[in-house]
């Protein structure tokens, strides 16, 4: 249960006045329950898994403002099956094979579902939608792998009621920020991974894909969109003399659509770091975006309105650290668990 309180005050001659036009009160209220099996065996070369997750939720979402206008409660209650299933086939020594399946949720976060609205500039408004569904995802993979380094993949996933961010215009001079299911998604994926050794003192990772992203409107105001996009991201290692090593590291994608409305241009970043040690000490300097290429550029439309947007960040930059390990250094660090609720964590959002 999520229980949010929004107050806007207005400083007059130093005292503060409650805009009760501005301020509510969101409690937001979800169970979950949930039940899971699980059955795995092997024959010879084969290896066979399959799980069926059931859960049932039920939610209730409810604003409160002066305005009793405003007031909302919206209740939902469904149950889903999530199936799952695995084969894996080691042919020989170095080749093996795998094809999998699973079905997944994303739940909305708790903040996108407040349906009260509020002024981000004098044009620009947010507001959130109680009436959110919930996005589904089937992904299957098959896979490839030679002598345990070289990986070839190949996916498919579906998505239904794909939710992204749009932006609405209201008359002339007003436009709300809401989040909204706007289509079905589709996307079709190749990948190859190979992390080799060129000499004793050279290590590099490449990672190349191409990709066909479909997005199918299911919302009027949405205009279905597809593209084709290929991408790479490699990282060299380099060991240098008196324990210093060179990394040298980048990416780059072709366009591609982002947030699932945003048609974007080509992107990448090049990044460079020289790591010094000396005993229990570590030096190390870092350049990231070198070439100050991950800043972006895209288009959308969203019923009427059409955006040019670009956006970025201080991504070009340049950081040092000096790091001391105490104590034994055989000692295990403490291994990081995930629990179930690492889900609804980031559902929370900032």
């Amino acid at each position: 249960m999520t229980d949010n309180t929004f107050n806007f005050f207005d400083v007059i001659n130093g005292t503060n006045n409650l805009n009760v036009d501005r301020s509510n009160e969101f409690e937001y209220d979800e169970e979950i329950y949930a039940i899971y099996s699980k059955y795995s065996f092997g024959v010879n070369k084969w290896k066979f898994q399959a799980g069926l997750r059931m859960e049932h939720t039920n939610s209730e979402g409810k604003l409160s403002t002066q305005d009793a206008a405003q007031n909302q409660v919206v209740s939902r209650t469904y149950t889903d099956f999530f199936p799952s299933a695995g084969i894996s086939y080691q042919a020989n020594r170095i080749n093996s094979f795998a094809l999998s399946y699973s079905r997944r949720i994303q739940r909305p976060n708790y903040k996108i579902l407040n349906p009260f609205e509020f002024q981000l500039d004098e044009l620009s408004f947010s507001r959130g939608n109680p009436f959110l569904q919930p996005q589904y995802t089937d992904n299957f993979k098959l896979s490839h792998t030679y002598k345990y380094t070289l990986t070839t993949s190949l996916s498919y996933s579906y998505i239904s009621d794909f939710f992204a961010q749009v932006t609405e215009a209201v008359g002339e001079n007003r436009n709300f920020l809401s989040t909204r299911n706007v289509a079905d998604q589709e996307v079709y994926n190749l990948s190859i991974s190979y992390p080799f050794k060129v000499t004793d003192w050279w290590r590099a990772y490449a990672n190349v894909y191409g990709s066909y992203s479909k997005y199918t409107a299911t919302n009027p105001a949405f205009i279905s969109i597809d593209q084709e996009t290929f991408g790479f991201y490699a990282q060299n290692t380099f060991s240098l003399p008196k324990d210093i090593k060179l990394e040298v590291s980048g990416w780059y994608s072709s366009p591609s659509i982002w947030g699932g409305t945003y048609e974007t241009r080509s992107l990448g970043s090049l990044n460079i770091a020289v790591q010094k040690s000396w005993g229990n000490w570590t030096g190390k300097i870092t350049l990231n975006d070198a070439l100050y290429t991950i800043p972006w550029q895209g288009m959308t439309q969203f019923g009427n309105l059409q955006i040019d947007g670009r956006g970025g960040s201080d991504s070009r930059n340049i950081n040092f650290y000096v790091r001391y390990a105490f104590g034994n250094s055989d000692v295990k660090k403490a291994r990081k668990r995930d629990g179930s609720l690492e889900d609804e964590k980031e559902r929370i959002g900032n």
